[in-house]
């Protein structure tokens, strides 16, 4: 996944500088790669290069791109975004296509150094003769110094671009080190520690060991200590920008698809064994010693920077050495050698490090689980389409992010992410994709063409990450509007990709426990709503996408129009409707996917608690004091945050049952609570054969739920109300007998009818039954 450096960018200027039209002439048996490329390769060549991913995409449900193309039709339809970190160069796509486009929706000057292979392999993935939709028409952006809120905007408003592919992130932690740091004082030297050992040389294996150990070392202080350096590390920043972009997309209706990243991994889990700091070099009187730690390094930097040409003799091997061990330096001169670094021009980086916690094997453990999953969830909206990486054996790859608890639906879905090379080892136990891997590994090897253009080759061949994962998802999206003619809703996109989904191979467990020695590992719980933690929903298939949205099966209502009873009754529940299955099935699957262009805090701007617009005394009485239950929340809970508030949840009634011919008079409540996603789901399996079931199906409004009973809780703080035990009525606002309280039950009914004026206004509601 490539890295976003800058959050705050420049405007992007439109400038489309190359469309392919045409399809070209075979010449000598020798074709160029598009209109405008100056390279022609052999045809076979071309046709077997093509196929690199079929594996992939028939997996994925998708048939019939095992060939050449000998027609196309494009729409506007199959208009897709692409947002990369770096430029590339198109003269090395692979298109025959008449009506491809390839535009470029910034101004740039040709320069080298801008041309990025991930942005090329990302676009191949997607489109072109290479990827899932062959008539994909390409806008691509490559951000440069600009802001990616403005790339994705301009997409929407500047070209109408309503799918847009990101596999991209923030930099991180450690790679911001040497972007944001700064030498505060002169004595501290980026050269050479004084005072200690110069014309020792260590053995190049010693170096390698220690760079490993430092690296290490250094990633591990940044996790441990970023609770208490979060604001230096502006993640507000990181939050917000994709906050904006996912409300951004659920305001217009546009497909945002994320990558969901590739930090899972930057900690091995040597870093929690008590080898990992249980080395004779470190210890002191018998006793483990933060300063001898610092002296072996100070030992290990002197030895590089006098003899790195030694080690290095190659200049840009050397400077890649340099530059990350800089890096180390800083972070162990700030945290255990008493030196100072600025980082983002604020002191007091790394100065709550101690030592004496981190030797702690459960204190380390604690800290850098929290510590990772806390960055790995600030991407997470629910308006952006996150995608998670599994291998060829469906299961999560060891890099692949995904979100903590409570944090929604992340990764949403995911495809197939890791490297063809470590996949080979399955896929070519099919014969008809052995003989094409061989073939394309045997062309990458060899000396035919241009180098430049076999290196992109090899990069297709190897790449890997989540950003190998979320262009399959966009290409999917793409090829289907296209082949529909139909411009997807984000609410069509989730529904279609989850309800066609096969869960990955890992058995989920039941139970949500989970530590820093289960992040890497195969290990997986299932969500409230059926989707997997590391691997959401699962693998999507094309095939089923397609027949789905065809079915006429998939139900779409405006909540709203459900009613009014839930304003003047005793609950916060909506029924959505019921139905009798009469039918043999065993297995239930009840897809919902909620769309909303703002949630009900929004609506009334609820995260404004000072100077909100919507405070009057004559009209919304109850308000100041919802602000003030906010307020009152915010202070005496650090964790609790207005974002992290349910959108609703799904609870179904299913009652008399008829197994294998016999009646069953019975009742079994189905639940669907998972917080912060728009996409719920009911599963129920019977063991034997069900002819015949009846469901009632009810919409619970879990986000007026939460602000319900934040109001209530205040004011029963406010008036010094004692509640006896935990059933005290008291506790309810339709129950409350309390004289303090009575004033205020008349503001329930109120609140209830502003809910539903803001269903009226922003929400929708999809659902589909799968039945087996």
């Amino acid at each position: 996944m490539n890295k976003l450096n800058k959050l705050i960018l420049s405007p992007i200027y439109l400038t489309p500088i190359f469309s392919v039209s045409g399809l070209l002439k075979i010449v000598d048996d020798k074709v160029k790669l598009n209109k405008d490329s100056s390279i022609s390769i052999d045809e076979s060549d071309y046709k077997q290069l093509i196929r690199m991913y079929v594996p992939y995409y028939n997996k994925l449900g998708v048939r019939g791109r095992d060939r050449r193309p000998t027609n196309y039709s494009s729409s506007k339809y199959n208009k897709v975004g692409i947002v990369e970190v770096s430029d590339l160069d198109s003269n090395y796509l692979l298109s025959q296509n008449d009506q491809f486009k390839f535009i470029k929706t910034h101004y740039s000057q040709p320069n080298k150094k801008n041309d990025d292979n991930h942005g090329y392999a990302v676009t191949s993935i997607i489109g072109t003769d290479f990827g899932i939709n062959q008539n994909a028409s390409i806008y691509y952006t490559f951000l440069n110094d600009d802001d990616t809120v403005k790339a994705v905007k301009n997409l929407y408003y500047k070209y109408d671009v309503k799918l847009i592919n990101m596999s991209l992130g923030p930099t991180s932690i450690f790679d911001l080190v040497g972007i944001k740091t700064s030498n505060s004082n002169s004595h501290i030297s980026s050269n050479k520690y004084n005072g200690v050992e110069t014309e020792s040389k260590m053995s190049i294996d010693t170096i390698y060991i220690y760079r490993h150990f430092f690296h290490l070392l250094s990633k591990a202080i940044l996790y441990f200590t970023y609770e208490d350096n979060k604001n230096i590390y502006n993640v507000r920043a990181i939050e917000d920008q994709y906050a904006t972009i996912g409300k951004f997309a659920l305001e217009n209706d546009i497909k945002v698809i994320q990558s969901s990243g590739n930090d899972n991994d930057e900690l091995p889990k040597i870093i929690v064994s008590n080898d990992f700091l249980n080395k004779p070099e470190f210890m002191k009187n018998g006793n483990l010693s933060a300063d001898k730690i610092y002296e072996t390094f100070k030992l290990f930097f002197n030895s590089v920077m006098s003899f790195s040409q030694e080690y290095w003799p190659d200049e840009n091997v050397r400077s890649y050495n340099i530059n990350l061990i800089n890096k180390i330096q800083r972070v162990l001169d700030n945290a255990i050698g008493g030196l100072n670094w600025e980082f983002n021009k604020k002191t007091g980086w790394l100065k709550t490090f101690n030592f004496k916690e981190f030797a702690d094997l459960e204190m380390r453990k604690k800290k850098l689980f929290k510590g990772l999953s806390n960055w790995q969830s600030l991407r997470y909206h629910d308006g952006i389409i996150t995608v998670g990486s599994v291998n060829w054996k469906n299961v999560a790859t060891a890099f692949s992010s995904y979100a903590k608890d409570n944090y929604g639906t992340y990764p949403l879905v995911s495809a197939f992410g890791d490297t063809l090379k470590n996949d080979s080892e399955e896929l070519t136990k099919n014969n008809y994709y052995s003989r094409d891997y061989y073939k394309i590994k045997n062309y990458i090897e060899s000396t035919k063409d241009t180098k430049d253009f076999r290196n992109k080759m090899s990069y297709l061949f190897d790449f890997n990450g989540t950003s190998k994962a979320a262009p399959l998802i966009t290409g999917l999206i793409s090829r289907l509007q296209g082949e529909l003619n139909k411009e997807l809703s984000i609410a069509d996109v989730k529904l279609l990709l989850t309800s066609s989904s096969n869960y990955s191979s890992t058995k989920a467990w039941k139970s949500k426990k989970i530590s820093f020695d289960e992040l890497t590992s195969e290990y997986e719980y299932w969500r409230s709503n059926r989707s997997k933690n590391k691997t959401g929903f699962g693998i999507p298939k094309y095939h089923k996408m397609k027949s789905i949205f065809e079915s006429g099966n998939i139900k779409r209502i405006r909540p709203h129009e459900l009613g009014k009873e839930f304003i003047t009754k005793n609950t916060e529940r909506q029924f959505y409707y019921t139905e009798y299955l009469n039918e043999n099935w065993r297995f239930l699957n009840l897809t919902f996917v909620w769309r909303h262009k703002q949630s009900f805090s929004e609506y009334w701007k609820l995260h404004i608690i000072d100077n909100n617009p919507y405070v009057s005394w004559f009209r919304n009485k109850w308000l100041p004091d919802l602000l003030s239950a906010i307020r009152h929340k915010q202070s005496q809970d650090a964790s609790w945050n207005i974002n992290r508030v349910p959108f609703y949840s799904i609870d179904i009634e299913a009652d008399i049952a008829t197994i294998m011919g016999n009646l069953y008079p019975s009742i079994t409540y189905i639940h669907s609570t998972e917080p912060n996603t728009s996409v719920q789901r009911v599963f129920s399996y019977r063991p034997y054969d069900i002819s015949a079931e009846n469901y009632a199906i009810y919409i619970r409004h879990s986000e007026l739920e939460a602000y319900l009973n934040l109001y209530w809780e205040y004011l029963i703080w406010k008036n010094n109300v004692t509640l006896n035990n935990e059933y005290d009525e008291n506790r309810s606002y339709y129950r409350a007998t309390h004289p303090a309280l009575q004033p205020y039950k008349k503001y329930i009914s109120q609140i209830k009818q502003k809910y539903w004026e803001h269903l009226k206004e922003n929400v929708w509601l999809e659902s589909y039954r799968d039945l087996r």
